[in-house]
C-alpha cells in the first residue's frame, strides 16, 4: 500500500508549481509574402486565350490560397519552427 501512495505523491513533488510560458514570434518566410501571379496578358480575344487566362487565374488562386494556409499554420503554431 505504501508503494501505491509513493506513486501518487511523486508527480506532485516533481512539479515546482511555477511554470512560465514564453511566446516566440514566428517570422513569415519571404516567399509566402510574394503575390501569386494570375493572367498577365490583356483581355482574351480568342477561345485559346480564354482557356489560358482561366487556367492562369485558377493556378494563381490556388497558389495564393496555399500561401494563406501556410501563413495561418505558422501563426497558429502548427507549422515548422
Amino acid at each position: 500500500m505504501r508503494l501505491v501512495l509513493i506513486f501518487f505523491v511523486l508527480p506532485l513533488s516533481v512539479c515546482s508549481g511555477r511554470t512560465e510560458y514564453i511566446e516566440v514570434p514566428r517570422e513569415i518566410p519571404e516567399e509566402l509574402l510574394q503575390p501569386a501571379a494570375g493572367w498577365t496578358g490583356g483581355a482574351p480575344q480568342t477561345d485559346r486565350e480564354w482557356v489560358r487566362a482561366t487556367v492562369a487565374e485558377r493556378t494563381g488562386r490556388l497558389q495564393a490560397n496555399a500561401q494563406l494556409r501556410a501563413i495561418a499554420e505558422l501563426q497558429a503554431g502548427l507549422g515548422p519552427q
